[in-house]
């Protein structure tokens, strides 16, 4: 089945009564004036019907409750986004992973959430349609700023064939450059680096260095993407979008997306037989946080702890224990006695208990120790270095859409 609607539609200016019908407490303030907004803009969205519709401008952050459209099955969501390092610390980024639509079944293009709306634009519903002759909503917006769009009925039914037929990729392209542009620019100016945000930060959404392919969900606050080179099948890392030192001390909102993930890889995990165990190398360097999920046959669970004790006395040292009901409350414990100052391994074993050791200055700590001793225990030893490993692109590329395709029933950002 071929669709005609794109899948993302950038826009700087708000459409005129995007916040009509949605729920008051989450409007931002100021914000739910019906005046507010473009109303050309508006007219275009009504038209192509976008899956997503990204704006700026009004210099606020805004997820708005999706909405359903006229004249077609799926909804469409709007997103406001802040500045680029506003004193208010607004989200000024939002990474979304959305399937494209040749990909998606009728079912699923037409599933509506529970807190989904009816259309918000009143002018369309006016005409029965989004298609046509549309009905302006008064001249809200000044004649001069009409010389961006052709307003006559056939010119602008001309730019929005335009705009539905665009090589929307390319388009992509140039705002991903411009936010580069702007954000090195910043850091020139500010001294500093306003975003934590490293070129070479193979996890940074933003940098040139991200292997985008690899990624298979992408939450509010924390995403998913597959090992490179995988210990095992469906060997996945959980890393906060923002560039962060650990993922023991999250703001709550990120660590609680965290939690949502691992919950959910465990159940996926379960289903197949098998147990999960998380780790993470936590330099004092402070490089991107990754926790590293992998699966395990159920029949090797109870071995993890023992190993793992055993591979310490083998280096010198003993681990610290916590024990806890669920990994949040264990995380929260060890987080609180987290020294920045200093470098730490961890890992929770199946059943909630969390071993962690501190790393003394002069210690010498395999970075890879986490690895190691799961290899030793799949008697993979061949695979403890991940170099081994490694896949083509197109390899990885296989990889990762066969693990969203089985994982989407148990994704919370599905």
């Amino acid at each position: 089945m071929a669709y005609s609607f794109p899948s993302l539609d950038f826009t700087n200016e708000w459409p005129t009564g995007v916040t009509n019908r949605a729920a008051a407490s989450g409007v931002p303030p100021g914000m739910s004036d019906p005046s507010i907004g473009d109303s050309t803009i508006s007219e275009l969205v009504a038209e192509i019907k976008p899956r997503y519709h990204i704006a700026g401008g009004m210099g606020v952050y805004y997820d708005r409750e999706p909405y359903a459209n006229v004249g077609a099955v799926h909804v469409t969501r709007f997103i406001a986004l802040a500045p680029v390092g506003n004193k208010h610390k607004q989200k000024f980024i939002h990474a979304l992973s959305p399937t494209p639509a040749s990909k998606m079944s009728s079912a699923e293009l037409c599933t509506k959430p529970p807190n989904t709306t009816s259309f918000p634009y009143s002018f369309a519903e006016e005409t029965g349609s989004g298609n046509g002759a549309i009905k302006r909503s008064g001249d809200s917006v000044s004649d001069t700023q009409y010389w961006r769009y052709d307003v006559s009925r056939k010119g602008r039914s001309m730019v929005m064939e335009k705009v539905v037929g665009c090589a929307l990729n390319l388009y992509l392209q140039g705002l991903v450059q411009e936010a580069r542009s702007v954000i090195s620019g910043m850091m020139q100016m500010q001294g500093n680096n306003p975003l934590g945000v490293s070129k070479e930060c193979w996890f940074c959404l933003s940098s040139p260095s991200v292997e985008s392919h690899l990624i298979t969900s992408v939450g509010e606050y924390c995403y998913c993407a597959l090992a490179k080179g995988p210990l095992v099948q469906d060997h996945v890392l959980i890393i906060p979008i923002e560039h962060l030192p650990n993922t023991l001390s999250l703001p709550p909102e990120c660590e609680k997306d965290l939690y949502r993930l691992q919950s959910s890889l465990q159940a996926y995990f379960k289903r197949q037989g098998k147990e999960v165990v998380f780790f993470e190398w936590v330099s004092k360097r402070g490089t991107h946080a990754n926790l590293q999920a992998v699966p395990i046959p159920s029949s090797r669970a109870s071995s993890v702890e023992h190993i793992f004790n055993l591979a310490a006395k083998k280096l010198g040292f003993t681990f610290s224990t916590v024990k806890s009901d669920n990994s949040l409350d264990g995380r929260k414990v060890l987080g609180m006695h987290l020294d920045r100052n200093q470098s730490l391994f961890y890992v929770e074993v199946p059943g909630g208990t969390i071993l962690s050791h501190v790393v003394d200055e002069n210690e010498k700590f395999p970075v890879q120790f986490g690895r190691e001793v799961l290899a030793g225990l799949l008697n993979s030893a061949d695979k403890a270095d991940w170099r081994n490993c490694q896949l083509s692109k197109e390899e990885e590329t296989i990889m990762a859409d066969d693990f969203k395709s089985r994982f989407t029933e148990y994704d919370p950002n599905s």
